[in-house]
């Protein structure tokens, strides 16, 4: 008893010495459970940090390769410490030390390990290695930002000319402003290098731009930084999924545009945005075969010039066939309702009878939600809304017999809000068909599109005077 209280007079007890061997035991572990192996996991892919003598490093994903940096830790001289990283993305490695400051970028691919070489004694450099294969270590990246080299003696930014020389000639080799090194050097960033079982996507620009990508299954949501381009960066280059559509949007100056394609296999592709004096625009070309470049895809959204969405007729109906994807049983015809133009409510009917202007059954009532126009979860809201409480839908949709002569109507309100208007067409839908009826409140009128062939629609059938 008077031993315990000696102990707890002297502020340790028994209890107070087990949590301290188990804090002791859980850090060591800790320390020891760092994977410095060479060995990356088969889904990622391995950093290790390796100076020469004391530094910290950071690493940055963002767009700029001279910004958004998060540290990764301090190493001491001849140790090595360890971070997972995601493949397929761009990643800026800083390393600094008593004697300079680097920035080596380059892009990590899945499965390999990769070691940042930092050496701070005599002419100080950074390197970073492929050591996936240890027997056949492959040096990769660039240096970026301008190389900074610290004098020991004044503890400052070294002002000499030949240390200024030195970087900016590193600096010039990644990024030379003549336009005969720049077009070679963008030329050899967009060498079709690619696996065999994915795609590659080169951005470029003929001015600042912007990119985004999306693999989503609805047209213009779910977009993903993939970075700038500029003066100082000609191009950017990713890896993509090869089968799965992709959105590619860009953006620069007054110039908002969404390009669809599907990527093929060992392809690749360039992605052009282009300022023009007639305006701007983006182009999409596979450059699988540099000698026979090919352009694909098709323009997605509503296409959006100085800040504000096209409202033209061409661009709504691109926007109208991208939403209606026309699939439909081989031994039906489909029909898509939707209006144009106002939220005013249109209720659509349907009849097969053979006198025409009788036999009418009920489609349902369907808005326009401004779904192109304004931002994508303001239309979705507005969707949901007006489904649950007025049981009205953006579009409905009905399966119609084939080779039978079917009427549809649609009955709105045009140009006086207590008066109806009336608009009755008449047309023979063909098997494994899709057709579009859409009440436009602009015209007043119900236009009626052959869809089964996607952007080349094809107008059927013949308006209908039913009293």
């Amino acid at each position: 008893m008077n031993r315990m209280f000696v102990s707890r007079v002297n502020g340790v007890t028994p209890m107070r010495t087990i949590c301290l061997a188990l804090t002791l035991i859980l850090l060591i572990a800790g320390c020891a459970s760092q994977d410095l192996s060479e060995a990356a996991p088969a889904d990622g892919a391995k950093i290790i940090f390796s100076p020469d003598a004391k530094a910290a490093f950071w690493t940055s994903t963002s767009a700029d390769a001279c910004t958004g940096f998060q540290k990764a830790g301090k190493v001491k001289g001849n140790r090595q410490r360890a971070r997972a990283i995601q493949p397929g993305v761009p990643i800026h490695v800083r390393g600094r030390g008593k004697h300079g400051l680097f920035v080596t970028s380059f892009v990590p691919e899945k499965g390999h390990s990769y070691r940042v070489d930092l050496s701070l004694r005599g002419n100080s450099s950074q390197d970073v290695v492929d050591i996936t294969d240890p027997a056949h270590p492959v040096s990769v990246g660039h240096p970026d930002c301008l190389q900074q080299t610290r004098s020991v003696h004044n503890r400052r930014y070294d002002t000499q000319p030949e240390a200024q020389e030195q970087i900016r000639s590193a600096y010039n080799e990644r990024y030379d402003t003549q336009s005969e090194a720049q077009e070679e050097g963008t030329s050899s960033e967009i060498a079709p290098e690619v696996t065999v079982d994915n795609a590659k996507i080169v951005f470029t620009s003929t001015g600042d731009a912007s990119f985004w990508t999306s693999t989503s299954d609805r047209t213009c949501t779910g977009f993903r930084g993939a970075g700038k381009v500029n003066g100082t960066k000609p191009s950017r280059a990713m890896t993509i999924r090869p089968g799965v559509p992709i959105q590619v949007r860009g953006r620069g100056g007054s110039g908002l545009f969404v390009t669809s394609f599907v990527p093929e296999k060992g392809h690749t592709y360039r992605v052009d945005f282009v300022y023009g004096a007639g305006g701007n625009s983006q182009n999409v070309t596979d450059i699988t075969n540099s000698a026979h470049p090919v352009s694909v895809g098709h323009p997605d959204c509503l296409q959006q010039t100085k800040g504000e969405y096209n409202t033209q007729p061409e661009a709504q109906e691109e926007t109208a066939q991208a939403e209606i994807v026309p699939e439909v049983p081989a031994d039906n015809a489909k029909i898509v309702f939707t209006t144009s133009g106002s939220p005013a409510p249109v209720t659509f009917w349907t009849s097969t009878s053979d006198k025409e202007c009788t036999g009418f059954m009920p489609v349902g009532r369907v808005f326009y939600s401004g779904r192109g126009k304004i931002l994508p979860w303001i239309a979705s809201a507005t969707e949901a809304a007006n489904k649950a409480v007025l049981r009205t839908s953006a579009s409905r949709t009905v399966m119609v017999q084939p080779d039978v002569p079917v009427q549809v109507r649609g009955v709105g309100s045009c140009d006086n809000r207590y008066e109806t208007t009336v608009v009755t067409s008449s047309f023979v839908p063909e098997k494994g068909h899709t057709y579009h009826v859409n009440f436009a409140y602009e015209s007043c009128s119900q236009d009626v599109t052959d869809i089964t062939v996607q952007y080349h629609p094809v107008p059927v059938g013949h308006p209908l005077s039913c009293q």
